[in-house]
């Protein structure tokens, strides 16, 4: 019964706390929420049989009071239409309160599931608080600010996490498959699977079939439309963000080699992305073949979200949601980590180097899986 009290709390004080950050953090209203009116209205286009890779297309629909820019191109698969159609048969304005009550609800739901599976000791609900808001730069308010689907993606895979914890190996493959529609790379998860402690032929089928309904989805469009799917390739396949609105790997490493004077090298850049993946991977697999499922397992799920963080070739500012319990996990337990996590509001009146103004998500990142890997290396306990 306590502790029922105590999830209410905690759920009333991140509430709290979020509500008097949107009242006075301007991010409702006006030009915000760009990434759904683009959503919307790609998807409106394609429904009035238009191409919603098209921006002329797209603005011809497009009956907002703001113009949607060509860098905010639909940026995901044809088959994630349906989604977004869940909220077009609302009007522009109606859909855009429904979707930001829909991302406040997800809210509230990643804390219940991030308490009751993966954060089993006593929760510090105003330390929680202050990190699940702050920590890594600031994400959820920037997808609430964007009204970016990253909370539904960020649920998506702690759903995903919680029935792998659960030994339910289909379930967290259909819904990586899901999330790979929107993202492309979370499908690098999959082979977490192969822990679990059962009869591995079934689980060897249950990936196979899968990923081959995976791959008959995806390529389905580029026979039934080949233009929507071109469309979809050539901007997806070159979008290449940099700095802090995309602190990934990937992205250090171009801004790195343009620093140094190698510009587009891309054989220079791919080769040393490519070793950094090889390395990071290395020491990930020698790490997690010392530890044991069943006692380990979230232990283990917070390493591999945290190594896929800084492997993966793109990983957006307010995709740094998925981290936020890991953080909170971390920072109890070395508090020597919370300047690391809450370096960009800390110093967000610092002029600082780029490469530190850009990128501290992720070397906050990078170096909380340091600290996890050494932790688990050692055999310390957490």
């Amino acid at each position: 019964m306590f502790d029922k009290y105590r999830s209410i709390l905690l759920l009333a004080v991140c509430a709290l706390f979020l509500g008097v950050y949107l009242s006075g953090g301007n991010v409702i209203g006006g030009a915000k929420q760009w990434d759904f009116r683009a959503h919307y209205f790609s998807v409106k286009a394609y429904e009035a049989g238009l191409n919603p890779y098209n921006n002329k297309d797209v603005n011809s629909v497009n009956d907002s009071r703001h113009f949607i820019y060509p860098q905010l191109t639909y940026p995901y698969h044809p088959v994630t239409f349906g989604f977004f159609r869940l909220f077009t048969k609302f009007e522009f304005p109606d859909a855009l309160k429904i979707y930001f009550a829909c991302n406040l609800l997800l809210l509230l739901v990643l804390i219940i599931l991030w308490k009751d599976y993966f954060l089993k000791e006593k929760i510090l609900i105003l330390f929680f608080a202050v990190l699940w808001l702050f920590s890594f730069n600031n994400p959820i308010i920037i997808a609430l600010r964007a009204a970016n689907p990253a909370i539904f993606e960020a649920a998506l895979v702690w759903v995903a996490l919680a029935f792998l914890i659960n030994n339910h190996s289909l379930p967290f493959l259909l819904l990586l498959a899901i999330l790979s529609f929107f993202k492309g790379t979370p499908l690098i998860l999959s082979p977490l699977v192969f822990l679990i402690p059962k009869d591995k032929k079934k689980i060897f089928f249950q990936i196979a079939a899968v990923l081959l309904l995976f791959g008959i989805l995806f390529i389905w469009p580029y026979f039934s439309n080949p233009l929507l799917f071109n469309s979809y390739w050539n901007y997806a396949s070159t979008v290449k963000e940099t700095g802090i609105i995309n602190p990934c790997s990937y992205a250090f490493i171009m801004d790195l080699a343009k620093w140094v004077g190698l510009g587009k090298s891309w054989a220079m850049i791919n080769s040393t992305y490519a070793l950094w993946g090889i390395l990071i991977l290395t020491v990930y697999i020698f790490i997690v073949r010392k530890l044991n499922w069943n006692k380990h397992k979230i232990l283990i799920v917070f390493f591999t979200l945290l190594t896929y963080a800084i492997i993966a070739p793109r990983f957006k500012d307010y995709a740094y949601i998925q981290l936020l319990p890991i953080s909170y996990f971390l920072i109890t337990r070395n508090l020597g980590l919370i300047a690391v996590n809450l370096f960009g509001i800390l110093t967000s009146r610092i002029n600082l180097p780029y490469f530190i103004k850009h990128y501290h998500p992720f070397f906050a990142a990078v170096i909380g899986w340091g600290y996890l890997g050494f932790c688990l290396l050692r055999s310390k306990k957490l």
